[in-house]
C-alpha cells in the first residue's frame, strides 16, 4: 500500500479514537469522505500514475474509502444511540388519554380507619362520628 494511503488511514485511525459527539464523527466524514476530503485527494492522483500502477492504486484508496464510510457509520449511530440530548425534552402527547386513577377504590377509608384506630380510644371517642360532632361543637365555641 502507498505511502500516502497508510498515511491517510493511520490518521484517520487516530482522529476515530478522539471523537466523542455525532457532530465530530460528521466533520470527520467531511474531512476524509467529502467532495474536498482526503479520499478525494488521493483519487485526483490516480490519472497522474503509470497505467499499470492504476488499477491496484484505486482499489486501495477504494478499500481505504470503504473501510473509513464503514467506521464512520457505526460510529455516528453508537453515537446516536447511547445518549440523548440533554437539553431535548422527551415527547408527550398531549392527546392521549390520561391514566385513570384507582377506580372504586378509596384512598381515604384506609386512612380513616388508622386514625380511629389510634386517636378515638385515648380520647373517649367510639366512632369518627362523635370526633366529627367534638370538631363542630369546638369550632361553634371560638
Amino acid at each position: 500500500m502507498p505511502e500516502k494511503i497508510q498515511d491517510a488511514q493511520k490518521m484517520f485511525h487516530n482522529e476515530v479514537g478522539k471523537i466523542k459527539t455525532r457532530q465530530e464523527a460528521e466533520q470527520l466524514s467531511v474531512k476524509y469522505i467529502g467532495r474536498t476530503g482526503i479520499v478525494s485527494e488521493l483519487m485526483k492522483v490516480i490519472p497522474k500514475l503509470p497505467v499499470d500502477k492504476r488499477a491496484s492504486y484505486g482499489k486501495q484508496v477504494n478499500a481505504l474509502k470503504d473501510e473509513m464510510c464503514r467506521t464512520l457509520t457505526d460510529l455516528i449511530n453508537s453515537l446516536s444511540l447511547d445518549k440523548k440530548p440533554a437539553n431535548k425534552k422527551e415527547f408527550f402527547d398531549v392527546t392521549l388519554p390520561g391514566k385513570p386513577a384507582d377506580a372504586g377504590k378509596n384512598t381515604l377509608s384506609p386512612k380513616l380507619s388508622m386514625i380511629s384506630r389510634t386517636f378515638l380510644p385515648d380520647w373517649g371517642l367510639r366512632s369518627l362520628t362523635d370526633l366529627k360532632l367534638s370538631w363542630s361543637i369546638i369550632t361553634l365555641m371560638h
